[in-house]
């Protein structure tokens, strides 16, 4: 095999490959020969089909598949001579396919780029730290007793907060328009479900009431067909309802699964939020560490490994969305994702060369013990250790979910750590984003 290197621009490199062209030559003419043996085609007897017959056929196909698996392993066998790192697979070119030539490709690829850290110390971390008092175990009973309650007919106008029943139809200049009506719809007044007026221009309604509302479409509406227009709406309430919250007694929290009363239930609210907070600390530093880790370096990004990272992100949100069958994850536009792919590609190059540079390892003993925390949550936490460890692919995802944490630990033991104490609620706030929502009408 003879190869040559030639450098393009920035990591993209190509191989120019040369093999001897008899074993595929051989290869060919013995598939060909095989399938002969096989082959149903009219006019001929089972087993009697001519070679030149399938040759005519079917050996182009034939060809192109094996020289596909000749470059495949052409290319793999090439970086592994002249030790090249591929992020990838790479772009073939088939440039000589002759009888009594050699047999030469080309194959167009991105290596991983030469990473150096920057001293960790520059790192600055600020640790939240959270005590649970039993106010906040009490505003977590109150979200359970909220995510239980039912509503119930009122015989009262309506308040922000209520629910109301309504039909409602919508028109522009005198027209209907698609998506402008809908029928026996449950809206919760204050909930910004609909444009800007619609909810507050019921508070005050009764069941049976009919109210017009002159509202006005924003000019930035996602439908261009009505954005910044006037619209009259019709609006009929049926009901007018409120939340009705269940008892806190024995009988609540049994139908919950805990047994042994309020005492018990406050203990089992209490261990759920302790595990939430440590997770939600752990995660505040992780998130830290790894936006100063890629602000402080610079790397260049292989192009073909932030496309991977985007593909996984439009994948994750499909996923998170319950995409069905009519909708592909691509259909998402890579834009949107970009920025996050690359500061993750970045933040991946930085801790494999961190690992690398420091030999660092998951402890088996950790391993174990992440496991075993695991399979607490369930009734028979013995057999799902076991389930683990006869699982290579999911023993692996622990082991890197240990060894991302022993990089942390690396990182932390050399960063400007200071501790700051927030209560239980802030330690949830997500960093403020400005964005803005768009209402919808009917959907």
């Amino acid at each position: 095999m003879e190869v040559s290197v030639e450098t393009l621009t920035g990591l993209e490199r190509r191989l120019t490959i040369q093999l001897p062209i008899e074993p595929i030559d051989a290869d060919y003419t013995q598939r060909l020969v095989e399938m002969a043996k096989t082959a149903k085609i009219n006019g001929f007897r089972p087993g009697k089909v001519p070679v030149k017959e399938i040759k005519k056929r079917h050996g182009k196909a034939v060809r192109m598949e094996i020289l596909n698996e000749v470059m495949r392993t052409g290319f793999i066998d090439a970086v592994s001579q002249e030790d090249i790192s591929p992020v990838g697979m790479p772009h073939f070119k088939l440039e000589s396919d002759e009888t009594g030539k050699p047999f030469s490709f080309i194959a167009d690829f991105e290596i991983y780029p030469e990473v150096e850290v920057q001293p960790l110390g520059s790192i600055k971390v600020e640790k939240l730290v959270a005590e649970i008092n039993e106010e906040d175990i009490d505003k977590v009973i109150e979200n359970v007793r909220q995510q239980h309650s039912e509503w119930e007919d009122l015989d009262k106008a309506a308040e922000n907060g209520d629910q109301v029943l309504i039909d409602f139809e919508g028109k522009i200049d005198g027209e209907s328009f698609e998506g402008g009506s809908a029928t026996d719809t449950p809206l919760t007044l204050g909930s910004g479900q609909m444009i800007a007026g619609f909810e507050s221009g019921l508070e005050g309604s009764k069941a049976d009431d009919v109210k017009e509302l002159s509202l006005k479409f924003p000019d930035d509406y996602h439908s261009a067909d009505v954005a910044d227009k006037d619209v009259l709406f019709k609006v009929t309430v049926h009901k007018v309802q409120g939340k009705k919250l269940p008892e806190l007694d024995d009988a609540f929290v049994e139908k919950l699964g805990v047994k042994g009363g309020i005492s018990v239930f406050r203990d089992e609210v209490r261990k759920n939020m302790e595990m939430e907070k440590e997770q939600a600390e752990k995660k505040s530093i992780k998130d830290q560490v790894f936006k100063n880790l890629a602000q402080l370096n610079t790397v260049e990004l292989p192009k073909a490994m932030v496309k991977n990272e985007v593909e996984r992100l439009q994948q994750q949100m499909f996923q998170q969305f319950g995409g069905g069958q009519q909708f592909d994850p691509s259909m998402l536009p890579a834009d949107l994702f970009t920025e996050r792919a690359e500061e993750s590609a970045k933040v991946g190059l930085l801790v494999s060369e961190i690992i690398k540079a420091n030999d660092l390892k998951a402890d088996g003993d950790k391993v174990r013990e992440t496991v075993e925390e695991l399979a607490s949550r369930y009734g028979e936490p013995e057999q799902v250790v076991n389930w683990y460890y006869s699982n290579t692919d999911k023993l692996a995802e622990i082991e890197s979910m240990v060894l991302e944490d022993t990089v942390i630990a690396h990182i932390l033991d050399k960063a400007d750590v200071t501790e700051k104490t927030v209560s239980y609620e802030e330690l949830f706030k997500a960093p403020e984003e400005e964005e803005s929502k768009e209402a919808v009408v009917a959907e």
